[in-house]
């Protein structure tokens, strides 16, 4: 079984070729959020120095569960954000951020 990340990288590819913007746009922004979550705290890190003014650092490793929890939250801000947009009368903008929690709701749950 690949993971939802797994799945996300070879969509974007399939995306990018067949040019849907919004599928990609919301790929790279899901997984960029993943990456992010994978950074470490910068004063809990144990750093090799590579170069002059360069450290590596490793990175965290994220569960399945880590990874469904990160897009949980990314689509409970996309709906947050599409359920205030439609109290502004802005009910295109909030159906375009619906989308956007759509594709990613398929990520998470199946």
């Amino acid at each position: 079984m690949t993971s939802a990340r797994d799945r996300m990288q070879a969509d974007l590819r399939t995306a990018m070729k067949v040019r849907d913007s919004v599928r990609v746009s919301v790929l790279r922004s899901a997984l960029a959020a993943l990456a992010n979550a994978e950074a470490v705290v910068p004063g809990d890190q144990s750093s090799t120095p590579v170069a002059f003014g360069t450290t590596e650092v490793p990175r965290r490793e994220l569960s399945e569960a880590d990874e469904h929890q990160i897009l949980a939250r990314e689509i409970d801000e996309l709906q947050t954000t599409a359920d205030e947009l439609r109290q502004h009368a802005r009910a295109d903008d909030a159906a375009d951020l619906d989308v956007r929690a759509t594709i990613l709701n398929e990520y998470v749950h199946g």
